[in-house]
Order: C-alpha cells, then structure tokens, then sequence
C-alpha cells in the first residue's frame, strides 16, 4: 500500500474534520501553487489543510522516493534474502512499483 502516504492522509484528513468555524479570510493554493484569498471561510480553511498536506507530502515524496530506489537496487543484487527482505522486494515491485510515486510527485 501507500505507506508513505496513508497516516498523512489520515492526519489531514482528521484536521480538516476536526476543526470547523471560524472567520477570517485564509490563503489557499491553487493547482499551480500560486495563493489567492477565498472568500468563503471555511472552504479556505480546507482548502489551506489540503495545499499543506499536499505541499508535504511532495516533500516526503523528494526525501523518500530516492531511498526506496536505492533499496529496491539494494534488494534486487542480493542473492538470500530473508523473509524481510522478500516482502519489501515484493511491495516495492508490486503493481507499479515506484512508478506511481514517481507519477504522483511530477503531478
């Protein structure tokens, strides 16, 4: 699964649901990162929960997506592996492997 992604989604998505109200104007990204102001309060302040989860998770994406590429190589020259070992093999390759990260950080 999206390990990497699932407790960030969650934490977010508690936030968001967490926390309701308020009256301020907020600052929200829109899908090329620029900020604008929202007019509806509540919908800025989600909107400003997304964009930040979504600014960090890119983030872990360009820390971690090198990792995991450097212990797939890792995994894939050695000869016995444990059961450990095999399991991260099979989730890293599973599907489409590092792909789909690699996909998810040049959206």
């Amino acid at each position: 699964g999206d390990f990497l992604l699932k407790p960030l989604a969650r934490l977010g998505f508690e936030q968001v649901a967490a926390t309701r109200g308020g009256a301020s104007q907020h600052i929200v990204c829109d899908g090329a990162g620029q900020e604008r102001t929202q007019e509806s309060t509540e919908h800025g302040e989600i909107a400003a929960r997304l964009c930040a989860l979504r600014n960090q998770a890119l983030d872990l994406l360009q820390v971690n997506l090198p990792l995991l590429e450097s212990r797939l190589q890792a995994l894939e020259r050695m000869e016995n592996r444990d059961a450990q070992e095999a399991s991260e093999l099979v989730r890293l390759k599973a599907g489409n492997g590092l792909k789909k990260y690699h996909q998810a950080l040049d959206e």
